[in-house]
Parts: structure tokens; C-alpha cells; sequence
């Protein structure tokens, strides 16, 4: 079922007020770094640097697919299909329709440009999207065992950048305000994505969770639309992976 003209404005609305509050978050960083002048390292530029890219071109995406949703396209029609992936796994009967690809030019489409990950920020893994994967407390149907319910709808479509290094995860949590609790980023108390990194291609299913479990307190990460975490599972305990919720359940 479509949601409501009103259920969509509101995820509009929604979606303003978290870009407002990440626009502030990223210039308080970047004022930050400003001030630090000659004692921050090149180094320490660049993994500030890296971390605002990141997040800023998964809120574009984020944006976007608002966009179409406002438009009528309905979650499970949304599109992440494009040549660059350099395969058809996103393919589905939803991409038949130019409207309804994220990452078409065309007018009327999502009109985002697929772009590479930032050099350096992992080993070349490129960004990955899901709809196997719950993110505590951000939709409305999503109970803590929101992974692993049989309950296919309340699982979010997120997008992940994998296996990105810990000084850059860490940045990103400063950026955003997130705790990393005794100097690490918190830690998933399981898997969060499926075996397989099953990508979105038009349904759902249980699989992963994105909390901070792992870190003795869920409350660190629970209701954040995006953020940096540590894997619990499925990516193993030491692995980093950015992600950012494109439509909450």
C-alpha cells in the first residue's frame, strides 16, 4: 500500500530537519578543524575530510529517494540498479520504470550520480543497499528482535559503506555526536547484514541489525538514521561499516 500525501510530507519534513541537523553537526566539525589550524596533521584533514564526504553523499541519496517516495514511488518499486556496480544484482521489475532509479539522470528519476567510495577510506569496497537489515527504532513497527521476527515489514532499506578503516569510523561518530564508548566505535551485538550481502532488489527479509549491543548499551545508536559501527558477525568484530537509513519501516 502507498503511504498517504500527508505520511509523505511528513517523511519530507523529516528528512529537512535531519539534513538541517547534520549541516550543523559537519560545519561545528569542520569550525572545529578551522580552529585546531597547524597541531591537526594532514592526515587528521583528510579523515575529516573523507568523513563528510561520506555522509554527505548518503544524505543526497537519502534526499533523493524522499524525493521520489513524495512522487509516488512506492518503497518497493525504488531502483538502485546502474551499469557502474558492474553487475545486475539491483535488478528488478521496479526498474523497468526510469522513474523509479535512484541513480538515473533522466528527469523524474532520482537523479544521483553513482560515485566511487573517497580513496582511502576502505580498500575499494563500493557502497552497498540493503533491505535485509533493521536499524533500532527508527521506523514504527520495529521491535528489538526487529532481525529476526519473521516479520518482513519492518525492516529498513540502508545503505552501507563496508569495511571502512576505525580512525575514519571513529571521525564520522565525532562528527555526528555519537559516543564511542572507551575510545571505539560501538559494536553490533550481531550481524548486521545477511551472509552473502544480499542487496535490494524490490523485497525484504530478516537478516541483520544495526545496534550497539555489542558495547553493553543499545541506547548508543538506537533511533540514529546513521552513523558508524563496529561488526558483531557478519562483518566480523574489527571491521567498521558506515551506514545510513534511505527509508525507515
Amino acid at each position: 500500500m502507498k503511504p498517504t500525501h500527508a505520511a509523505q510530507q511528513g517523511n519530507v519534513l523529516f528528512l529537512i530537519l535531519i539534513a538541517v541537523a547534520l549541516f550543523a553537526a559537519l560545519s561545528y566539525s569542520a569550525t572545529q578543524g578551522t580552529r585546531a589550524g597547524g597541531t591537526k596533521s594532514a592526515q587528521e584533514d583528510s579523515q575529516r575530510v573523507r568523513g563528510v564526504e561520506i555522509i554527505q553523499y548518503a544524505t543526497f541519496v537519502a534526499e533523493s529517494v524522499q524525493r521520489m517516495k513524495f512522487r509516488g514511488v512506492g518503497d518497493d518499486a525504488l531502483c538502485f540498479d546502474a551499469p557502474l556496480w558492474g553487475h545486475s544484482d539491483y535488478d528488478h521489475t521496479g526498474c523497468a520504470t526510469e522513474s523509479n532509479k535512484v541513480f538515473s539522470t533522466v528527469p523524474g528519476a532520482g537523479n544521483v550520480v553513482w560515485l566511487k567510495v573517497p580513496d582511502g577510506a576502505n580498500a575499494g569496497e563500493p557502497w552497498y543497499v540493503t533491505g535485509n537489515t533493521c536499524v533500532l527504532s527508527v521506523g514504527t513497527l520495529q521491535n528489538d528482535d526487529c532481525n529476526s521476527d519473521g516479520n518482513n515489514g519492518n525492516e529498513d532499506i540502508v545503505m552501507f559503506l563496508p569495511n571502512i578503516t576505525k580512525p575514519l569510523c571513529l571521525e564520522i561518530n565525532q562528527q555526528l555526536g555519537i559516543d564511542n564508548p572507551g575510545g571505539n566505535p560501538p559494536r553490533a551485538a550481531g550481524d548486521l547484514w545477511s551472509n552473502g550481502m544480499p542487496v535490494f532488489a524490490g523485497s525484504y527479509s530478516d537478516g541483520g541489525r544495526v545496534d550497539s549491543g555489542g558495547s553493553g548499551d543499545l541506547n548508543i545508536l538506537r533511533g540514529q538514521m546513521f552513523g558508524c559501527v563496529e561488526g558483531g558477525g557478519t562483518p566480523p568484530v574489527g571491521t567498521y561499516a558506515y551506514y545510513h537509513v534511505l527509508v525507515r519501516r
